[in-house]
């Protein structure tokens, strides 16, 4: 197969959904992505994630290859196509796979946070204090790394995709950050994010309760704070 060329690619589905007579913001909704994501497309700043490429060439009536190709194909290609789509079951394989990872991830660093609070408690008696932000970090992390490994859904609903949404809800579950859109482009990441944020922020939770029984608690709560909500933004925006 050629190079892939983001700009013939952007030109092509452009090119199809017109011919469809179907809008950015209409192929999106189908799609369950924000209009921007099309728009990066279209223009060539970004390609279709592979678990999108399927459903994006049912919609456009093409097949993957010619979606990656940048142009229609008068020529047999189906084998390629069967090739194709092959990659793109592997790679989603692969993305429930890391999902599988990132879930032990969690399990292990829960494991080894509880023989570390043994271990402190055994040397610091003033472990156990409850206005202690090591306490608080590994609560809240462990409460996050429950929610977003276990629970969290792994796609939002369309009209996070119709609308400048900046809190997620599910249940009793409110998530609401100030600045941030969430829709089906970057909530991907952000799960992801909040994963690895959640396993690693809890296995030190219990260093900064040790520490934190010395030292000024405005020392941790900014790379706190910094850590959980910076890349949120940066993804935000990236996607």
């Amino acid at each position: 197969m050629e190079n892939i060329d983001k700009k013939k690619i952007g030109e092509f589905i452009a090119e199809l959904r017109k011919e469809k007579g179907i809008t950015q913001k209409e192929l999106a909704k189908d799609l369950f992505l924000s209009d921007k994501a099309i728009s990066k497309w279209e223009t060539g700043q970004s390609i279709p994630d592979v678990q999108i490429l399927i459903p994006l060439s049912e919609k456009l009536g093409v097949t993957v290859t010619e979606i990656l190709q940048g142009k229609k194909s008068s020529l047999n290609v189906s084998n390629e196509e069967i090739a194709v789509k092959q990659i793109i079951t592997i790679a989603n394989n692969m993305e429930k796979k890391e999902t599988i990872r990132l879930r032990q991830l969690f399990i292990i660093c829960l494991i080894l946070t509880i023989l570390e609070i043994f271990i402190i408690s055994r040397i610091d008696i003033l472990l156990i204090n409850l206005s202690n932000f090591g306490f608080t970090c590994g609560i809240m992390a462990f409460f996050f790394g429950i929610y977003f490994c276990f629970f969290a859904k792994e796609t939002l609903p369309k009209y996070y995709d119709e609308n400048q949404i900046d809190y997620y809800t599910n249940g009793f579950i409110r998530l609401h950050i100030s600045g941030v859109s969430f829709n089906n482009s970057n909530w991907q990441p952000i799960l992801k994010h909040f994963k690895i944020w959640s396993s690693v922020t809890m296995l030190l939770s219990p260093l900064i309760l040790f520490i934190n029984n010395s030292i000024n608690s405005m020392i941790f709560m900014i790379p706190f704070f910094i850590t959980l909500f910076g890349p949120i933004y940066y993804i935000s925006k990236k996607y």
